[in-house]
């Protein structure tokens, strides 16, 4: 807005066993068996939005571009994301944005 940066996304095609051999090698923890998911699968996660713009639904529109980019324009059948750990620390990380 303005040339300013108020949000950002992420968006790409991954499969899903990649992604879960990736976290392996960096996070020690239980993995789900996910060897029944066929199709392509896109990663994507809101990662930020900017502290003036929280509770203007902006991270509603962002989800429903998300399904466009990701089912539309990648042609996925799948689209994931991560709940972690990594999530509490998220206000460390919008702080430097802020």
């Amino acid at each position: 807005i303005d040339d300013e940066v108020v949000a950002t996304y992420a968006a790409k095609k991954l499969s899903i066993p990649t992604f879960i051999e990736a976290m392996k090698e960096k996070f020690s923890g239980t993995y789900e068996d996910i060897s029944d998911i066929a199709g392509t699968s896109a990663y994507s996660s809101c990662q930020w939005v900017s502290k003036d713009h929280r509770g203007k639904k902006l991270g509603r529109v962002l989800d429903h571009l998300k399904k466009h980019i990701c089912f539309d324009y990648l042609k996925c059948t799948n689209n994931y994301t991560t709940i972690s750990e990594w999530e509490a620390k998220q206000s460390d990380i919008k702080a430097l944005y802020s």
